[in-house]
């Protein structure tokens, strides 16, 4: 009954309560119930878990590896950067680990983040797009200026956001070019961008 309330609702008992029985039901033989473990622990948001989730990045199931990584990056981990950087699973795992690494904001990401740009996924291109964009280094902006051209439409939207998020007057060309995109989503964003950097 007591892994229940973790898992239900984490919040609702005593920190350490709670901390308890989210490691206990990492450990279970049960997919699901380590699933729903690993995505509470974001919820909690309590830095004793981090180990904990850490190893559960190389779990055998991928909702668990997700989960895992996501929380990691609710609660803004730095120090699990390296344990992230190291996965190299499926590409929903990776496009998980990719967004957690944008949820944490640290530049100790951007090397990684401008491989994962480059990655076979159009997810994982796209969260790195966004990741960038969130850790706000204009080092990274070569990256996402040659994502405008990608061949997923998502991708191209989040590299134009990021690029107005970063607000250098070096992206306006690309940005510019980008107004001709036969998507409209990439189109409105890019136009988005150029009034945003031509404000500052």
């Amino acid at each position: 009954m007591g892994i229940k309330v973790a898992l239900l609702s984490p919040s609702s008992i005593e920190p350490s309560q709670a901390v308890s029985e989210l490691k206990e039901a990492f450990a279970s033989k049960a997919p699901i119930v380590r699933c729903v473990a690993a995505k509470q622990a974001g919820v909690l948001g309590r830095a004793g878990l981090v180990e904990d989730l850490e190893k559960l990045l190389s779990d055998e199931y991928y909702n668990v590896r997700e989960y895992a990584a996501l929380s990691l990056g609710a609660l803004e981990s730095k120090k699990s950067i390296p344990k992230l950087c190291e996965v190299k699973e499926d590409n929903l795992t990776l496009a998980a680990v990719t967004e957690a690494l944008g949820m944490i904001g640290s530049p100790k990401a951007l090397p990684h983040l401008r491989e994962l740009i480059k990655h076979e996924s159009y997810r994982v291109r796209k969260n790195a797009a966004e990741a960038i964009g969130k850790i706000g280094e204009k080092e990274s902006q070569s990256e996402l200026i040659k994502a405008l051209t990608d061949d997923d439409y998502e991708v191209r939207v989040a590299a134009a956001k990021a690029l107005g998020i970063l607000g250098s007057k070096d992206a306006l060309p690309a940005l510019e070019k980008a107004l001709e995109d036969y998507d409209w989503e990439v189109r409105e964003t890019a136009a988005a961008a150029i009034e945003n950097i031509r404000k500052k």
